[in-house]
């Protein structure tokens, strides 16, 4: 998916659903005009909103994305306590989601994902979401599966909070069943930020539809 082009770093900030969600709909957008070819939307909208994962309120009317250029995207959180500013420019245009799904039933995965990656009129960008363990230290796009990690290994991963990247495509001929993912670790992950994982390491999946 060539449209995938830029990764991102959230360091030690806790936003990769934030990141993913705006690369998505960055991804659908540059390939639906070329007018949007270097369209790069700002994720900070959901971090000035404090919305957490709630976001699809923040993709609707009245509200929508703005380009980094326009809503800069610091990764500043405010104070807990401070009243939420959103710092639309209004004249410069915002980018809507029409609708997002989340799915949480594993045994469709791979088939909602080759339903959406194996149909060329589609191939959108979806959210997956996993506990990365030792995962979070790739450095190769090789396949990576929790199977192989150790007893100790996958006990600690149910203490572990799920992470989000964009997952755009997939690869499940000669029974293989991997998804490829852009991360947000920047690129000294996995091969210049993305990798990829099982399907069957995946908490859920979300697709999204914009207008």
């Amino acid at each position: 998916m060539e449209e995938a082009f830029h990764v991102e770093d959230q360091r030690d900030q806790t936003v990769c659903y934030h990141i993913a969600v705006t690369d998505a709909i960055s991804i659908m957008y540059r390939r639906k005009s070329p007018k949007s070819q270097k369209l790069l939307l700002s994720p900070q909208v959901f971090i000035d909103s404090k919305c957490k994962n709630n976001v699809f309120k923040y993709l609707r009317e009245p509200y929508g994305l703005q380009s980094r250029e326009t809503y800069a995207f610091t990764m500043i959180n405010p104070h807990i306590d401070a009243p939420v500013v959103l710092r639309y420019n209004s004249d410069y245009p915002r980018y809507h989601a029409n609708d997002m799904y989340e799915i949480k039933d594993r045994s469709s995965f791979k088939s909602v994902l080759e339903a959406n990656f194996g149909d060329i009129r589609k191939r959108n960008p979806m959210i997956g979401c996993m506990k990365m363990g030792p995962y979070k230290e790739a450095k190769t796009f090789d396949p990576y599966t929790h199977n192989m990690a150790s007893d100790s290994i996958r006990k600690s991963l149910k203490a572990e909070p799920p992470h989000a990247m964009v997952i755009v495509g997939i690869e499940t001929d000669d029974g293989k069943s991997n998804c490829y993912v852009k991360n947000s670790y920047g690129e000294g992950w996995g091969a210049r930020g993305f990798g990829q994982v099982n399907i069957n390491d995946l908490i859920s999946i979300e697709m999204i539809e914009i207008e």
